[in-house]
C-alpha cells in the first residue's frame, strides 16, 4: 500500500544475519601417519618358526586346552590359527608344536573349555621355537602358567606365572584301607607339592588289652619331619576318630558326635616337597586293630 503524502513508512527494517563469531582451534600435538605404519609386534615369524605347548597335569583321564594364534601377515590381512591340545596322564609332561603363516606375531593363548578344570590342576608353558631344524634351535619364552575356563595364560597381556605360586589345586585325597594291625601311609608324586590342611582317620581297637598311642609323621628319605602326637591313649575295643589340622588344641571331644573326636594340632601352612610321605606311626598297635576312612584335605601345587 503506497504511503499517504507527508508520512513516512511505519514498517520494520528486513532483519540482518548477526555476523559470525570467530574460533580459533589450537593446533593438534599429535599427528597419526596414514600410511608406512610400524608393524604392531616385534616378533615377526617365519616358516621355520614353531608355536611350542608343553603341559602338564595332576589328572589321570584326558582334557583338553585350547590354543589361539593371532598373526598379521604380509598383505595386511590378520589370521587366526585355532589349535587343540590333549591333556592326560597324571604328573606327566607332553608337548605339542604347531607350524605358523608367516608374519607378525600378535598374540597366543591357552585357555580350557571346560569348567570342571580347576586352577592348579594343568600347567602349560608356551615357548617360540626358532630355526627348527638347523641343529641350533632357540626356545624363546612367552608365557606359562595354570589355565582354567576364565584364567587363560596369554601373550604378551600377562606375566608368566609359576606352578608353586599359590593359589593350588584344593581336593580331597582318599587312602585305602591298610590290612589290620597295619598303620597307613600315603607318598606325595614327585612332581607335586602338598599343602596339607586337614588329615581324619578312625582307628578301631580290638579286645586286646593295650593303650595305643597315634602318631601322625611327615618324613622324607627316612628322616622325620614333624610327629604330630595326640594326647589321649585309646584303649582296647573303642573307635575313636582321629583329626589333625593346623592350629587346633589337641583334646579327645564328644560333644556333638556319636564317636569321640581327637584334635592334634599340625604346623601352620605346612608344604610337603616331592616325593615325602605322610604317615601314622600308632605305638602299641594290636594285630586286630584297623585303620578306616582316611580323607587328607590338600592343597596341590605341580612341582615342574
Amino acid at each position: 500500500m503506497a504511503n499517504l503524502p507527508g508520512t513516512s513508512a511505519l514498517l520494520n527494517p528486513p532483519a540482518v544475519p548477526e555476523p559470525s563469531v570467530g574460533y580459533q582451534r589450537p593446533p593438534a600435538l599429535i599427528t597419526y601417519a596414514e600410511g608406512d605404519v610400524p608393524p604392531p609386534s616385534a616378533l615377526y615369524v617365519g616358516l621355520n618358526d614353531q608355536i611350542r605347548v608343553m603341559q602338564f597335569s595332576h589328572f589321570s583321564s584326558q582334557f583338553f586346552v585350547q590354543v589361539d594364534i593371532r598373526l598379521l601377515l604380509p598383505d595386511g590381512t590378520i589370521q587366526i590359527q585355532s589349535e587343540f591340545v590333549v591333556v592326560g596322564g597324571a604328573y606327566t609332561t607332553g608337548q605339542n608344536d604347531f607350524k605358523m603363516a608367516e608374519g607378525f606375531l600378535l598374540s597366543v593363548d591357552v585357555r580350557s573349555n571346560q569348567a570342571q578344570v580347576p586352577r592348579g590342576a594343568i600347567f602349560v608353558n608356551v615357548v617360540l621355537l626358532r630355526n627348527l631344524g638347523s641343529g641350533n634351535t632357540m626356545q624363546l619364552a612367552l608365557s606359562r602358567g595354570y589355565v582354567t575356563l576364565f584364567s587363560p595364560v596369554t601373550w604378551p597381556a600377562l606375566p608368566p606365572d609359576f606352578p608353586t605360586l599359590k593359589p593350588g589345586n584344593i581336593f580331597v585325597q582318599t587312602v585305602g584301607n591298610p590290612a589290620a594291625g597295619v598303620d597307613w601311609t600315603i607318598a606325595i608324586n614327585g612332581n607335586a607339592r602338598w599343602r596339607v590342611a586337614a588329615i581324619r582317620a578312625t582307628l578301631t581297637t580290638a579286645v586286646a588289652v593295650a593303650n595305643r598311642s597315634a602318631i601322625l609323621q611327615f618324613v622324607q628319605a627316612g628322616n622325620i619331619a614333624y610327629n604330630a602326637c595326640a594326647a589321649p591313649n585309646q584303649a582296647a575295643s573303642l573307635t575313636w576318630v582321629y583329626n589333625w589340622g593346623a592350629g587346633v588344641t589337641t583334646l579327645l571331644a564328644t560333644v556333638g558326635a556319636g564317636t569321640p573326636n581327637v584334635e592334634t594340632s599340625t604346623p601352620v601352612d605346612l608344604w610337603l616337597a616331592p616325593g615325602m610321605t605322610i604317615q601314622t606311626v600308632t605305638q602299641n598297635l594290636q594285630a586286630a586293630d584297623q585303620w578306616t576312612t582316611i580323607t587328607l584335605l590338600v592343597e596341590e601345587s605341580l612341582d615342574v
